[in-house]
């Protein structure tokens, strides 16, 4: 047997080492034997690559040696613990030759070290020492049923998987408890399992009722279907009741269950919670408050959060309720899809003229598959700022949301994406300043606004109208109408106003004409006055009666034409007899 040691050194924390090849001819093998106590066997890493699993393991005692085939070339080997003692050795054999070398001792001293969370306080002691660094899996027994213990580290308490029924003020609690244990004389151990007190019984009527439950991923599922349930029930929302529920449905999403019947329930208690909002008598501003407002735009982002954690693990699906539709899908962009067109599930004729176009520059720079989701929301009831701006304009009938999950944020798209929503048949004609706009959740302090930033009205059809934006979000289009009458009548704006001019001209002249003349023929104003106040109009000829006008001049010229004009002329074919005019500038 030759020895042929390998070349080793210390580099970046690791043990590196070469293997030197040999000949094809004598058919090397060769080995790397890790010499360690037994319970740090399980923490090397080869080349990145853990070693934990491993069954060529020979044990003497306390010692374990781990023998890995390896092949030539550079290698590196590690501990996880800095501070472990191992010794490593190369060793190979072929045809009539073989070698073995000590590459590495690593014999410091092994401190391992514990917090203890209840005391407070970090225990140190020689790995060496205790028996095992955790406690292993483990079962117990209560009241007959079966409770069963994960593997455990040192001073960690681990709750059971059952947890208090929502029936009870602490729901959602684990209801046993255990902790791993390293004792005075350093011996690992479970203590005893402690049952935990599941409150009061109550009874779940309203989504107030939830509030008090801890929600997890062991009961999410129960939480969420019973909050599906209570609200369906609600005959009169509150406003109460809309933050109540926006309250729950956040804790039920941040448990981070991507499982589909929550995405269900979610998605079910929402449109609920939408259909009984636009049923809603809101003018007296019972809803129109921040923080009914802060509540509803606060279950949008939540669902539009659940459905993106099912997309993370469930493929195509979709949700048709009354008042809102969701279609989530992922999309391959390595196909080179060009734009895209969304089209809603059709339930209604007008689902026919409703889409969105997403261009091809969304995906040109993708490498893999996206996640769409595009949600259809039939009432702009989770929608309602608290105060009024823009949305002084008639409420939009419909939103559509889009979502694509990319690499890179969607922003100031060059090519924009293309929104049609159906045109209301109501026979009026939509108005040149139609508002294209997004729900901002960033407005009024976090509670959210209707914004026009990065949308333009585009136009309208017979069926449609057409909104371009540079970004994805919730979109909606507030329509300003005009009336086909009143656009005819504009028409003849042009017409009138020369006839306005003229009108007013003629009564101006006529009226100094008049004042001219009353100055001639009446020198005495004072007896004038007198003799007309003791004439009694119901003695006089029609034709002689004196006519009295207030003439107002103001700024809608049509007034003037219509009535200054006509009751002057007729003033004025009296032959002059008795006219009396005052006239108010």
């Amino acid at each position: 047997m030759s020895i042929i040691p390998p070349h080793r050194q210390f580099l970046h924390g690791h043990q590196a080492f070469y293997i030197y090849p040999f000949e094809s001819h004598l058919h090397m093998t060769h080995y790397l034997a890790v010499t360690s106590t037994c319970y740090e066997e399980t923490n090397f890493i080869l080349d990145q690559d853990s070693i934990s699993n491993r069954s060529n393991v020979t044990k003497r005692g306390t010692m374990c040696v781990s023998h890995l085939e390896v092949s030539p070339g550079y290698h590196t080997f590690r501990h996880e613990h800095d501070t472990a003692s191992y010794m490593l050795m190369s060793y190979g054999f072929g045809l009539k030759v073989g070698y073995s070398h000590i590459i590495s001792f690593n014999t410091r001293p092994v401190t391992c070290q514990a917090y203890d969370d209840i005391r407070d306080v970090t225990k140190e002691y020689m790995c060496e020492d205790v028996n095992q660094s955790f406690c292993p899996e483990n079962e117990t027994e209560d009241g007959g049923e079966i409770v069963s213990w994960p593997k455990s580290d040192i001073f960690k308490t681990i709750n059971s998987t059952k947890i208090c029924p929502l029936t009870f003020t602490k729901a959602g609690i684990p209801i046993w408890s255990r902790r791993c244990n390293l004792t005075d004389d350093l011996e690992v151990i479970w203590n005893d399992p402690i049952r935990n007190h599941c409150g009061d019984e109550i009874t779940i009527n309203k989504p107030e009722d939830l509030l008090t439950a801890e929600v997890t991923t062991g009961n999410v599922e129960e939480v969420s279907s019973t909050l599906q349930h209570i609200t369906e029930e609600i005959e009169d929302i509150s406003t109460d009741d809309v933050t109540d529920v926006a309250q729950t449905l956040t804790k039920v999403v941040g448990t981070g269950s991507s499982s589909k019947s929550v995405t269900n329930s979610v998605v079910r208690t929402v449109d609920t919670v939408l259909t009984d909002l636009s049923k809603a008598e809101v003018s007296d501003g019972q809803f129109n408050t921040m923080d009914t407002a802060f509540s509803t735009s606060e279950m949008v982002q939540m669902m539009d959060q659940q459905l993106q954690q099912t997309l993370e693990v469930e493929d195509n699906f979709t949700i048709t309720e009354d008042a809102i539709q969701v279609q989530a899908f992922h999309l391959d962009a390595t196909d080179n899809p060009g734009d895209y067109t969304l089209n809603p599930i059709k339930q209604k004729p007008e689902d026919a003229h409703t889409s969105v176009v997403l261009p091809k520059a969304i995906f040109a720079t993708q490498e893999t598959t996206v996640s769409v989701t595009f949600v259809l929301y039939r009432d702009d009831a989770l929608f309602r700022p608290p105060s009024k701006s823009l949305k002084e304009k008639p409420a939009p009938e419909l939103v559509l949301s889009v979502s694509v999950v990319t690499s890179t944020k969607i922003e100031k798209l060059l090519q924009p994406v293309v929104l049609n929503f159906p045109r209301p048949q109501n026979n009026r004609t939509i108005s040149s300043t139609t508002s294209c706009v997004f729900w901002d959740f960033h407005e009024n302090n976090g509670v959210g606004d209707w914004s026009e930033e990065g949308c333009k009205y585009a136009g309208a059809t017979d069926d449609s109208v057409a909104c371009e934006c540079d970004h994805l979000t919730n979109f909606a289009v507030l329509m300003d109408y005009t009336d086909e009458v009143e656009e005819m009548s504009e028409a003849y704006t042009a017409f009138l106003d020369i006839l306005t001019k003229i009108g007013c001209t003629v009564s101006i002249i006529g009226l100094i004409v008049t004042l001219v003349i009353f100055a001639i023929f009446n020198t005495d104003k004072q007896n004038a006055y007198s003799q007309i106040n003791q004439i009694d109009n119901e003695d006089v000829p029609r034709d002689k009666r004196v006519v009295t006008m207030t003439i107002s001049i103001r700024s809608q010229s049509r007034v003037c034409s219509k009535y200054l004009f006509r009751d002057l002329a007729l003033g004025l074919t009296n032959d002059f007899e008795l006219v009396n005019i005052m006239f108010d500038l």
